[in-house]
């Protein structure tokens, strides 16, 4: 689909950066939460999105499902306790930010610039650890687990 206009704006919610990216042929806009690295004229292959679970947007396919090679190394099959995928992968993604922010507040000061890129870098990984999390984000980041109890 070939994007008509993108339009960068404010979540409601969390008051972070988002950019809606509007499209010619279609009228269901497309959110991101980061900066997208096309531009006005550009072509999405219609084989990376999709319409969203409220079928009121558009989406990027996780990567797995866009055709790429390489899958995620999930050790186990997830559980999806009655939910749609598209809900399964939200709640996983949420839950993948939600580390990644941990992760990056041991590894930085508080005194330290922020730093997209590191930011960016441990969410990658992140992604793709699945199940072994902790263990690998110890050993990448220096991450501590903390007991709570």
């Amino acid at each position: 689909m070939k994007v008509k206009l993108i339009t960068p704006t404010k979540n409601t919610k969390t008051g972070g950066d988002m950019w809606r990216v509007q499209f010619e042929e279609d009228a269901k806009s497309m959110w991101l939460g980061f900066e997208p690295t096309f531009g006005v004229g550009s072509i999405i292959d219609d084989d990376k999105i999709q319409v969203s679970s409220t079928g009121k947007s558009w989406i990027f396919k996780k990567k797995e499902e866009a055709g790429t090679s390489t899958p995620a190394p999930k050790t186990e099959p997830k559980k999806s306790y009655g939910k749609t995928p598209e809900e399964q992968n939200s709640i996983e993604r949420q839950v993948d930010k939600k580390v990644t922010a941990e992760i990056y507040g041991y590894h930085v000061d508080k005194a330290t610039p922020f730093d997209r890129a590191l930011l960016n870098n441990i969410f990658t990984v992140v992604r793709g650890l699945g199940k072994d999390l902790v263990e690998e984000a110890k050993k990448e980041y220096g991450a501590v687990e903390v007991d709570n109890a």
